[in-house]
């Protein structure tokens, strides 16, 4: 069994989900916190427990996280977590129990055969691509963080039509 409590909103849950996958042994279930955006999105794997209940998540927070790593520092359980450096390290239990966490943030465990999108979600951006994208022309799309990265970093008008002038400049392809 693997358990792992989520952080962050969808982006971040992404890279967790396919993270929790590719340690994932046959028929192991995977008991999360949080992964509520993702699973708003994505087609939640039979083997996923997922829950955002309150009082499941203050459990976990309060007493049981504690608990798992307590039971780590004694070799019973598994543990596997990102430390700030990004690196991912693992100290080995006894028992078949994983305790999760971090961000992982890398391409390298990305698989994206796991990652199955709802059909209304799926059909919905077919239909937006259909009606603004042109055959002859190459699609070309901009992620422009705001929300979350709103209190942290401002950038200016500037910087974007510098950044797209790049890429048109590298790529030679019309705007």
């Amino acid at each position: 069994m693997i358990i792992f409590n989520a952080a962050g909103r969808f982006g971040n849950q992404v890279f967790q989900f396919f993270f929790c996958e590719s340690i994932k042994r046959k028929n192991e279930r995977i008991f999360s916190l949080g992964f509520n955006d993702l699973f708003t999105y994505i087609v939640k794997p039979k083997y996923y427990y997922n829950t955002d209940n309150r009082h499941i998540v203050r459990f976990f927070n309060v007493i049981a996280r504690r608990i798992l790593i307590i039971l780590s520092k004694v070799k019973i359980i598994t543990i596997i977590y990102e430390n700030n450096d990004r690196e991912i390290s693992i100290k080995k239990g006894l028992l078949p129990i994983k305790y999760v966490y971090g961000y992982f943030q890398t391409e390298i465990f990305i698989n994206q055969s796991k990652l199955q999108f709802k059909a209304c979600y799926l059909n919905k951006a077919k239909e937006i691509l259909n009606t603004i994208s042109n055959p002859k022309l190459y699609n070309s799309f901009i992620h422009i963080r705001h929300g979350d990265y709103s209190d942290y970093m401002r950038l200016d008008q500037n910087y974007y039509i510098n950044a797209l002038n790049v890429f048109l400049k590298k790529t030679n392809l019309p705007l």
